[in-house]
């Protein structure tokens, strides 16, 4: 692309996305952060990785990708490169303001507040009831499931603990989840979220209650998946106790063995699926994947590594079973 000085900017993103998939933008990553950086200037840096972040996270949701940078960019509106996500935004009906001076009270063109913990510390109501509105437009399957479970006195609002001074959460019974809605720390960001550049804050806050509405499932989606949850075993135990997700392999789980640990690491896998199946099967590809940085990577973060063959089998098993047992379009 030849970029003049004064070109639309907006197009120009759209352009990239619409013409190139995932795969070719990841492959030409180098050229377009550097096209970026020729167009926004070193002023704008996070614009430019937020950017170069949506085009290879976000191809599928520019949605995410818009509300990402602007929680990211905790920056003045006169910072250069602004303008540009608030024109993105506004094409895809998202947030309209990017440095508003009230950070408890962002919203975006359709009246949703962006979550914030200091949200959560001065009106938990409101925040629960915007957490609901933004996992109902940003997830595939998270506010019909949790429709399902308040229908079987699984969930309610009422019984939603916001914990504002810790990041882990926890599912209780009868019908309690606990909350907490404390930013996670970029170190234990990057173990514990899969493409954690791309997920925002309101990302990690929906990832952690569908990860505990997950919990209310497992009575029933549990014998439907012992396969799954077998074969999860099975890798732990030849594979060095290498899991399929990072959460299973905290001391909390993995003091209590390599069964609860596959429990884990299937929760989390249909955390994902319900977040988006796109989200799942990227991260089987990934565990998949015979780059030797992915392997590298993922021996660091003691994830097992699976045959494309298993990670296509476990995803069609995880789909099968959750359209099926939950009545999922």
């Amino acid at each position: 692309y030849m970029v003049e000085q004064d070109c639309d900017v907006v197009a120009f993103a759209y352009e990239i996305l619409d013409k190139h998939d995932a795969r070719d933008i990841r492959s030409n990553m180098a050229v377009i952060i550097k096209l970026s950086g020729n167009l926004y200037g070193k002023e704008s840096a996070k614009v430019v990785e937020q950017l170069v972040m949506g085009m290879i996270e976000g191809k599928e949701n520019v949605t995410r990708f818009v509300r990402t940078a602007k929680e990211q960019i905790k920056q003045a509106e006169t910072m250069p490169g602004h303008e540009i996500l608030n024109s993105i935004a506004r094409h895809n009906g998202e947030q309209v303001q990017v440095g508003a001076d009230d950070p408890t009270h962002t919203e975006d063109n359709k009246g949703h507040t962006s979550l914030t913990n200091e949200l959560a510390e001065q009106d938990e109501e409101r925040f629960k009831v915007e957490l609901l509105n933004l996992m109902a437009h940003t997830t595939e399957y998270g506010k019909p499931v949790w429709d399902l479970l308040e229908h079987h006195s699984l969930v309610s609002l009422a019984n939603l603990e916001v914990k504002t001074t810790q990041w882990a959460s926890k599912s209780k019974n009868p019908d309690i989840i606990i909350l907490g809605t404390e930013p996670l720390p970029h170190p234990e960001k990057e173990v514990l979220l899969f493409e954690h550049r791309s997920r925002s804050y309101t990302d990690e806050v929906i990832h952690r209650l569908i990860h505990e509405m997950s919990h209310k499932l497992h009575p029933t989606l549990g014998q439907a998946l012992e396969q799954v949850i077998q074969h999860i075993e099975q890798i732990r135990e030849t594979q060095n106790n290498k899991g399929l997700s990072t959460i299973g392999n905290r001391k909390i789980y993995a003091d209590k063995g390599i069964p609860h640990q596959a429990e884990e690491d299937n929760i989390e896998l249909v955390t994902m699926y319900l977040t988006e199946p796109q989200y799942l099967k990227r991260f089987l590809d990934y565990l998949a994947s015979t780059d030797t940085a992915k392997i590298a990577e993922r021996e660091n973060l003691k994830l097992a590594t699976l045959t494309q063959q298993e990670a296509d089998a476990i995803f069609q098993a995880m789909s099968k079973v959750l359209k099926e047992t939950l009545k999922l379009p």
